[in-house]
C-alpha cells in the first residue's frame, strides 16, 4: 500500500511540475512555426497544382519531408508546456499541421481525392490568412530584387575577400551537419528583439532579421551581432533598414535542436 502511495505521488509531482511557457516564450513558439508554416505550405501548396513533379524532384521531397518533420517535432516538443490560456490557439496550430501532411500525402498518393485536397488547401490558406501580413510574398521579392544595393560583383569580391564558398541555402536544410562553418548572405536588414534558443544574450548581442535578396520572409535569417564589434552598424539600423552582406556561422555551443535559421556574424559590409 505504501508502495502505491508513493508511486502514485511520484506520478503526480512528475505531471505536476512540468513547466509551462511563460506569454513570451509561446510567443516566441508561434512566430518561429509560423514562419516555418509559410515556407512549408508555399512548397506544397505549389506541389498541388502539380502533382507529377513528385516523381521527378527527389530534392524537393527531402526538403519538403525535412520541413514538416520540423514542425513535428516544434508540437510534440510543446504540447507539454502550452499555458492554458494559449490552449485554443496551440490546437489550431495542431491542425494546421494535420491540413499539412493530409495534402503531402494526397499529392504523393495514387489515388487522389479531389474532396481531400479541396478541404485541406482552403484550410491551410485559412491559417495562412491569420498569421500573414497583407504584403504578399512576391511583393516582398519584387521590392528587394528592384531595390538591391550591392552589385553582383560587390557580392563576388566580398565573398573572395573573405575566401567564403557556402551559402545559407546550403546550410539552411542540413543546419546540425553545417556547425561552425562559415557562410555567405546578403539582403535587406532590420533591427529585431528575437532571441530563443541558444541565441539569448542580448546584453551583449544585437538581433538583426534579414530577408536575402533571392527569397521572401519565409526565408529570413535571424542574426546576431556583437554590440562593441559592431556598434557603427547598430547605430545605421535604428534610424531603419539596410542593405547587408555578412559571413556567418551557427557555432556548436550556441546550436539547439529544432532552432530556425539562426546564425552569428563574422564580418559585414552594408549600404
Amino acid at each position: 500500500m505504501k508502495k502505491l502511495i508513493v508511486l502514485t505521488l511520484l506520478i503526480f509531482l512528475t505531471v505536476g511540475c512540468t513547466s509551462k511557457l511563460t506569454n513570451q516564450e509561446f510567443k516566441n513558439f508561434n512566430s518561429d512555426y509560423n514562419d516555418l508554416y509559410e515556407a512549408t505550405s508555399e512548397k506544397i501548396l505549389d506541389r498541388s497544382y502539380d502533382v507529377v513533379s513528385y516523381s521527378e524532384n527527389k530534392r524537393e521531397n527531402e526538403e519538403i519531408n525535412i520541413l514538416l518533420n520540423k514542425l513535428g517535432e516544434m508540437i510534440s516538443d510543446t504540447e507539454g508546456s502550452v499555458p492554458s490560456e494559449h490552449s485554443e490557439q496551440f490546437n489550431e496550430i495542431q491542425t494546421s499541421y494535420e491540413n499539412l501532411v493530409e495534402l503531402e500525402e494526397q499529392n504523393t498518393s495514387s489515388s487522389i481525392n479531389e474532396v481531400k485536397i479541396t478541404k485541406a488547401e482552403e484550410e491551410i490558406f485559412k491559417y495562412r490568412n491569420s498569421f500573414i501580413t497583407s504584403t504578399s510574398s512576391t511583393n516582398v521579392v519584387e521590392d528587394i530584387e528592384s531595390m538591391r544595393k550591392f552589385s553582383d560583383n560587390e557580392i563576388q569580391n566580398f565573398k573572395d575577400e573573405h575566401n567564403v564558398i557556402l551559402e545559407s541555402t546550403d546550410i539552411e536544410f542540413d543546419i546540425a551537419n553545417n556547425l561552425d562553418k562559415d557562410f555567405f548572405i546578403v539582403g535587406k536588414a532590420e533591427l529585431s528583439d528575437y532571441f530563443n534558443y541558444g541565441f539569448t544574450n542580448d546584453k551583449d548581442y544585437f538581433s538583426v532579421r534579414l530577408t536575402p535578396y533571392n527569397g521572401t520572409y519565409t526565408d529570413k535569417w535571424d542574426l546576431y551581432f556583437h554590440r562593441e564589434s559592431f556598434s557603427s552598424l547598430y547605430s545605421e539600423l535604428k534610424s531603419g533598414k539596410s542593405d547587408i552582406m555578412v559571413v556567418a556561422n551557427i557555432p556548436r555551443w550556441n546550436y539547439e535542436e529544432n532552432q530556425g535559421n539562426m546564425a552569428k556574424v563574422n564580418s559585414v559590409n552594408w549600404k
